[in-house]
């Protein structure tokens, strides 16, 4: 789930993640979007891939503790991790959330309960599958899918701020969720540059494994 702005099409050519020059500004992340949305789902068509995040999101989950996690509803050639992240859910008798919008002028959005079935979803003004009559609740663990990050731990997301806002918020209020952002190994890149509204993530999801974010000393 990555409400917002809408994928742009790709028209650069393709390059690994690193090969990229580290830009800088709003038209910089633009093309860093198209560039990425181009790689994003390139990899989202490896089943191989999907299956070892799946297993690495499963066996780190496995390991936390937790009542609620926030989960996302794919979208575009984010990965599915779904069904995977149920399962540890409902092994561990533990509640599912989704993301809710509240406006999407303003980026605003926060979690409701979800019983895990689709029957329950109703897609909103924005595409996104959301609960339809879940509780509000604040997830102790949030997974978020990105268009790329860095190893810090930064997203570059849709341009929307979702995630970002509500992260800010909830810290802000005291509150300490592990924070995981989900994609690829091909979408970690020193290209994705932080800026003042950005909040860091503490872990990196990727098919390589789940690790912690690599915050500067």
């Amino acid at each position: 789930m990555t409400p917002g702005v809408t994928e742009e099409g790709a028209s650069m050519t393709e390059h690994s993640a690193g090969d990229i020059t580290t830009l800088k500004g709003k038209s910089d992340r633009k093309s860093l979007r198209k560039h990425f949305y181009q790689v994003r789902a390139r990899e989202s068509t490896d089943e191989g891939r999907q299956a070892a995040l799946r297993d690495a999101l499963r066996n780190w989950l496995g390991g936390q503790n937790f009542r609620v996690v926030g989960l996302y509803m794919p979208f575009r050639g984010e990965p599915d991790v779904v069904d995977a992240v149920l399962g540890v859910i409902r092994a561990r008798a533990g509640r599912a959330a989704l993301p809710v919008i509240d406006s999407l002028t303003a980026g605003v959005m926060h979690y409701a309960l979800w019983n895990g079935t689709r029957e329950e979803l109703a897609r909103s003004e924005c595409g996104i599958l959301e609960p339809l009559c879940g509780g509000r609740c604040e997830p102790d663990v949030i997974l978020s899918p990105c268009v790329a990050l860095n190893r810090a731990g930064f997203r570059l997301g849709n341009g929307g701020g979702f995630f970002d806002r509500y992260i800010k918020a909830v810290r802000s209020a005291g509150a300490c969720p592990q924070t995981v952002a989900v994609g690829y190994e091909a979408l970690v890149s020193d290209s994705v540059q932080a800026e003042c509204h950005d909040e860091a993530f503490d872990w990196i999801a990727t098919e390589a494994g789940v690790r912690k974010a690599e915050r500067p000393q």
